[in-house]
């Protein structure tokens, strides 16, 4: 994996010495599904705000 960068790569690595993530892959794939997360997120609330 490329070098991402002091702080990223400190995050990175408190994440697996944690035990919340196995890898960096791991620690990426969450990452990456977070943006997704926040979107059904926000389309349940925008649901619950407009049903009657």
């Amino acid at each position: 994996m490329p070098p991402l960068g002091g702080p990223f790569e400190r995050l990175m690595n408190r994440q697996i010495a944690g035990g919340h993530h196995g890898s960096a892959a791991d620690v990426v794939r969450a990452g990456l599904r977070l943006p997704g997360a926040g979107e059904i997120h926000l389309r349940a609330l925008q649901s619950a705000l407009t049903d009657d």
